[in-house]
């Protein structure tokens, strides 16, 4: 797995969960992908596009929106930050 891959897939991840994905579809996706790009050796922003816009298909519609989740997450780093 090529460092592009790994920080793909990281990305990937905090999207999904800062998204609202349950924890049993964040892993099978992150799984899904990983095997995918093992197997094909594609790029993963060719294949999948970006982390954040391929997050997005798999959000659980809690009616937040991602500014305002992004927002949260801004706050909690800053908060564990500081």
């Amino acid at each position: 797995m090529t460092d592009r891959n790994e920080r793909y897939l990281s990305r990937l991840g905090f999207w999904l969960r800062a998204g609202g994905t349950d924890g049993a579809r964040t892993v099978s996706v992150l799984s899904d992908v990983h095997t995918h790009l093992v197997d094909s050796a594609e790029n993963p922003y060719e294949t999948f596009g970006p982390p954040r816009s391929y997050a997005k298909e798999f959000t659980s519609g809690s009616g937040w929106s991602w500014a305002r989740r992004g927002a949260g997450v801004v706050a909690l780093m800053a908060l564990a930050a500081g």
